[in-house]
């Protein structure tokens, strides 16, 4: 068991325990919105309605939600930090006001008047500490100590990190985006104390060049990666050490490729061992992958090749290996007090001679690493040992592997298969990367998640003998864990045992005698509240006494607050986002009715909602909009606030629009292990088979709904499906929206695809049968296809060949290309509303959007 340990003032700290041309404007379709009674609303508020158009949800700030910005858990007790803008947040609340129940309110409390934090935060932030259980707030760091020497302004900090005694802080500044995070910037240490600001990287480094700079376990180096080698730096003498030399643009060092971050969610590829003397990371050879070139043809005279190697389904894939090196010496009392007494920024600060990197071991692990993935690392807590996923290229098993940093010898701890794929562990504890495995009683035992018995189940495991107990019973799905309790013996995991649309916290015992399970000693408890129906998720404090809640529906934007476990009793309301809840609510926006579409002869049900105009009549015939995704990678039938894309379908319902979605079995809704792993190997074929399968019972079982206007939409997966919607169901759907689509399975990558899909060679007729391009003769009805020509994902080259067999065809459709954007579309001025423009005319113009008497439907179709 862990030691508890008190909450001290951030100016009493003791050295802590370490952790590492449109037909129509788009903007005339607006629709105001008031409440029945106009003068009660006046008298609720002196607002005018919101306004539901275009230019409020994509450009406006009258539909942004407030979140909180970036807390951090210490990793002890229950105190956490987080960035508010300068002069927003009470400061010195004092130890004594505290005990006189005099403590400060923290901003965003019901009856706080200061202002809470925005979701678009100016560049000036303060560092904010607050300890939860005495509520006391202090500034911690203020942003005119971020102020660079020469420089008259703070520091615009896109993230940050304290040393593990909180003497120092380490700030992520001027990033720039690698694939789909702002992964690459510039780095710099402020000691605290001494009010010391300096630049990481050395004088010669080259501007946003350094990537997941992290503090020692000891708090006296940094690791970082630059041009894909690892290096330390000491922060009292600012020496750097390089740890590799070998990177180059085929090995990658301490990060990855594009495939084992977009599929495996890696990011930093390197961790500190506990005692601070060594580094473990990954290394990446590309050499042999073949290369994707996308082009860049708006930002130089001429045009730009960007090489991305790339392995498409079928193809070789990078190898991966897990390394071990020792770093440097701790720095000496002459290079302290040389730093010390010149006051120079530089010393030590070029970079060391490349002869100076030390050897690296190497774990030692059979196969072919071609063939294999090392989809996690870490250190196991209290030991000199590293723990790994290890996954074959199908992906059906998984070893959690031990390995000996001194040797390379390795031993597995434990196995887990299944007959389709595994659903890797991941998990990001406390907001930080880790392995995703959690350890218990300081190592011996840990968290696993399997659905080897037909639900995903909570397993505790012993590491040393690999003998596994069932925490929770096989009759519900556990959909992530959420944090831990040792002292009180209490893991907490996310669940919806009754309803797959929604997210609560449970908890279940850990003390389970040899012999027995969970369920013999106590029931699985429910900590979040029965009269909160909706979507809660939760982050808890490294002592699981504490939480950061955050609550949403789909109608009601997210609420953040701390509550305290295990009576989830609010302590501090962080970002309510009331004024916006209760506008939403007075102003009647359309809200969603969730039902069950029976199909298959009533054998199986699907999960949907459908959005109805205000101003609904049954005896009227209205265009219908399906929203699709389908694919395993998401559930989009979920009682969770959207955002704008969900807001912009309520606009089109308040234009007369009937906006619907529907899961199809493959997608990871909590109704077990069969629902979503029966479309392995059928992925493009199951899933729309059983949306126009529910489109045809909707349409038949709600009269109102206009067969002959009948459009689907979606983006990347949710674009295939569009394809696949309209190519394979020709006289169903007439008009069909696809962003960024895979139109053939053959040219997507190898972790994704074949995961799902098995090898191109095992399953031929599978990827055929599957990709909308072999069924895209069949096209009759509208297509618009929308693609960004910079789409490191979703290549714009597999658009470009769907182009041509439709032309083949002579299939008549629309296109826009979106010059050097990425999958998200979003880069450059305008882009967002633009693109939502372009969507919104293209269905008014194609889908009319008329309510028409029934009668006279049925005339026009009989005619």
């Amino acid at each position: 068991m862990s030691r508890r340990r008190s909450n001290p003032s951030p100016h009493s700290l003791k050295q802590p325990p370490t952790t590492t041309q449109s037909i129509q404007s788009a903007s005339d379709m607006t629709e105001t919105h008031s409440s029945t009674n106009s003068s009660a609303a006046s008298s609720q508020s002196s607002k005018p309605p919101l306004k539901l158009d275009i230019d409020s949800i994509f450009v406006g700030k009258d539909f942004r939600a407030e979140s909180f910005s970036q807390p951090r858990w210490w990793d002890f007790g229950s105190c956490y930090t987080a960035l508010l803008k300068s002069g927003s947040h009470r400061r010195d609340s004092s130890s004594a006001d505290a005990k006189n129940g005099n403590s400060k309110s923290y901003p965003g409390d019901a009856d706080a008047k200061s202002p809470s934090p925005s979701l678009h935060q100016p560049p000036t932030r303060d560092l904010v500490w607050h300890d939860v259980s005495t509520n006391i707030t202090e500034t911690y760091v203020s942003s005119d100590l971020l102020i660079p020497p020469g420089l008259d302004t703070p520091l615009a900090v896109d993230d940050y990190a304290l040393s593990p005694d909180k003497s120092r802080l380490l700030i992520f500044t001027n990033s720039q985006k690698v694939w789909r995070k702002k992964t690459r910037g510039d780095y710099w240490v402020l000691d605290i104390t001494a009010r010391d600001l300096r630049q990481l990287g050395g004088w010669n480094a080259k501007p946003s060049s350094l990537m997941f700079a992290t503090f020692s376990p000891c708090g006296n180096k940094v690791a970082y990666v630059s041009g894909n080698n690892l290096y330390v730096q000491d922060v009292h003498t600012f020496k750097i050490t390089p740890l590799t030399t070998d990177g180059s643009s085929t090995i990658i060092n301490g990060t990855f490729d594009w495939v084992y971050e977009e599929e495996f969610r890696l990011r930093r590829g390197f961790r500190w061992a506990p005692d601070s003397k060594s580094i473990a990371f990954w290394q990446m050879d590309q050499s042999g992958v073949r290369v994707v070139n996308l082009i860049n043809n708006t930002d130089h005279l001429y045009p730009q090749l960007v090489p991305i190697p790339y392995p498409k389904a079928g193809e070789q894939n990078p190898s991966c290996r897990i390394g071990v090196v020792a770093v440097e010496r701790e720095p000496d009392d002459g290079d302290a007090l040389e730093a010390k007494a010149t006051g120079k920024r530089d010393i030590g600060s070029k970079r060391a001679d490349s002869s100076a990197a030390p050897a690296v071991t190497w774990i030692h692990l059979p196969g072919d690493a071609r063939n294999h993935y090392i989809a996690s690392l870490d250190w196991i807590p209290n030991s000199n040992e590293l723990v790994f996923q290890r996954l074959n290229r199908l992906q059906n098993t998984v070893h959690v592997v031990i390995a000996e940093p001194a040797t390379g010898k390795i031993r597995v701890a434990f196995t887990d298969r299944d007959d389709a794929w595994i659903d890797l562990q991941s998990a990001a504890w406390y907001g930080e990367e880790s392995s995703g495995i959690r350890f218990l009683q300081e190592g011996a035992q840990f968290l696993w998640l399997s659905e080897r018995n037909g639900w995903k189940q909570l397993f505790l495991v012993d590491r040393h003998t690999g003998v596994s107990t069932a925490l929770t019973p096989p009759t519900f799905d556990v959909t992530e864990i959420a944090g831990v309790d040792e002292d009180g013996g209490w893991a907490y995991y996310i669940a919806s045992p009754e309803d797959p649309l929604r997210r609560y916290l449970y908890r279940t015992t850990m003390n389970v005698p040899d012999g027995k399970k969970a369920t013999d000693i106590a029931p699985q408890e429910r900590i979040t509240p029965g009269d909160m129906p909706g979507t809660h998720s939760y982050r808890f404090s490294r002592d699981g006494k504490f939480a950061i809640h955050v609550y949403s529906t789909f109608s009601t934007p997210e609420m953040t607050d701390i509550v305290r476990m295990p009576n989830h009793e609010t302590i501090t309301v962080l970002a309510d986002n009331k004024e916006l809840r209760e506008r939403i609510s007075k102003d009647n926006l359309p809200k969603p009715e969730f039902f069950r579409i029976p199909i298959d002869g009533g054998r199986l049900e699907l999960d949907a909602y459908i959005i109805h105009p205000p101003s609904f009549d049954p005896k009227l015939k209205y265009p219908v909009l399906f929203y699709v995704y389908g694919e395993p990678a998401m559930q989009v039938v979920r009682d969770l606030w959207g955002g704008r894309t969900s807001l912009w379908h309520m606009m089109l319902a308040s234009n007369n629009y009937v906006v619907v979605s529907i899961d199809n079995r493959g997608t990871p809704s909590p109704r077990g292990r069969e629902w979503r792993k029966c479309i392995y190997r059928k992925i493009g074929v199951l899933a729309p088979a059983d949306q126009a399968a529910a489109t045809q019972a909707l349409l038949k079982a709600r009269p109102y709904l206009d067969d002959k206007r009948v459009a689907i939409w979606g983006w990347s997966g949710g674009g295939s499906m569009s394809l696949n919607a309209i190519f394979r169901y020709p006289d169903l759907y007439h008009t069909a929206m696809s962003i960024a689509p895979v139109p053939n399975q053959r040219v997507y990558d190898t972790v994704y695809q074949e995961r799902y899909m098995g090898l191109p060679s095992d399953n031929v007729e599978g990827f055929r049968d599957g990709s909308p391009i072999t069924h895209a003769r069949n096209l009759k009805g509208n297509l618009l296809i929308v693609h960004g020509t910079g789409d490191d994902n979703c290549h714009y080259a597999g658009t470009e060949v769907l182009i041509n067999e439709l032309i083949q065809h002579n299939k008549q459709f629309s296109m826009m290309a979106y010059p050097n954007r990425s999958h998200s579309i979003s880069e450059g001025s305008n882009t967002t509303r633009h693109l939502f423009v372009l969507l919104t005319n293209y269905l008014k113009t194609n889908v009319p959007s008329e309510a028409i008497p029934i009668k006279d439907a049925a005339k026009n179709k009989g005619d």
